[in-house]
């Protein structure tokens, strides 16, 4: 079983696929990681030194080889589904399975963002494909299960309910400001100047207002892009660097490597124009403290109401307490 399903309350999508129960059980050390030289459940073809490639996904929550249908949802049919169309890899940053991002060179760094802008480039030239997106997952709280430094993208046959809300809100907003939302935020954050914590001459780093999580920062380019593919080499440098910070200072936070999620938010592909639209980076935390977690409860999962400990402002604080 693939297929995408459709929630007729909620209008969200459901990616139901048996294949996700294979996946291997969490791969902590070298000698059980399939992205390790040295481990005998080694993932087939994969070099023995390498870094910044993209792989298949071994276990797919979606696939390019399921055949599509001419309408996908039948917004007549009460249980309306379609097949699990879309592509799913696996971006592996080096070969090394200790290393930190933030220790890296920027080097490769650099070439882990030409790496995503080359496969999003690429994935967007099938027809098929509306929305790629690229994260990564990180630590055993979020349910990683390899250890290794890489993270992952899902190019979706569809536009994710999330993205069409978000889009639907910020065309509204261009169309009776001629703004830009992001735009706005980035002058207004500047202007308050309580919640910044890095900045460079092409991108800022930043505890939102409206932050979900107790620690959320979002990294924006200065210049109105749409999507990585826009950015200059001299923003991509830019990227990098302050990138790299701002990863230091989740895993400084506690002294340890962070739990944490990392989201990129590019505009759509193969779809009408979405130039109002300003991409960005999110970096999520699922630490409370040291010690404990922040999951989501009733009244965040039920209501989509969010709770949060502490204050955007108080966060910012704790991330410029740290040493750069």
């Amino acid at each position: 079983m693939a297929e995408i399903r459709f929630d007729p309350f909620s209008q969200d999508y459901i990616i139901v696929n048996d294949k996700r129960l294979k996946r291997p059980i969490i791969a902590e050390k070298e000698d059980d990681c399939p992205f390790c030289a040295n481990s005998k459940k080694r993932h087939p073809g994969l070099p023995l030194q390498y870094s910044a490639i993209s792989i298949e996904n071994l276990y797919p929550a979606l696939s390019m080889d399921n055949p599509s249908e001419k309408h996908p949802f039948d917004v007549r049919t009460l249980y309306s589904k379609t097949n699990a169309i879309g592509r799913c890899e696996v971006i592996l940053y080096s070969d090394d399975h200790e290393l930190l991002f933030y220790n890296q060179p920027q080097s490769l760094t650099m070439s882990i963002i030409e790496l995503w802008i080359q496969r999003y480039t690429e994935l967007s030239q099938l027809k098929k494909i509306k929305y790629i997106f690229i994260f990564e997952n990180r630590g055993s709280h979020i349910g990683v299960t390899i250890h290794h430094p890489h993270g992952q993208l899902y190019a979706l046959s569809i536009i994710p309910p999330k993205i069409i809300r978000e889009l639907e809100l910020t065309g509204k907003y261009f169309k009776s400001t001629q703004k830009c939302l992001q735009c706005d935020i980035i002058n207004e954050e500047k202007r308050e100047n309580k919640r910044i914590i890095s900045e460079n001459e092409h991108f800022i780093a930043f505890c939102p207002f409206y932050s979900k999580w107790l620690y959320e920062v979002h990294l924006v380019p200065k210049r109105h892009v749409t999507n990585l593919s826009d950015l200059l080499m001299i923003e991509k440098e830019a990227l990098a660097i302050i990138l790299q910070h701002v990863r230091k200072k989740f895993d400084k936070l506690f002294n340890r490597p962070a739990n944490f999620m990392m989201m990129l938010y590019p505009s759509p592909v193969n779809a009408k124009d979405y130039s109002f639209h300003h991409f960005r980076i999110e970096i999520v935390s699922t630490e409370r403290d040291g010690i404990k977690q922040k999951y989501r409860a009733g009244v965040e999962t039920g209501l989509n109401i969010w709770t949060n400990d502490i204050s955007p402002e108080q966060a910012c604080e704790i991330f410029n307490k740290i040493p750069d």
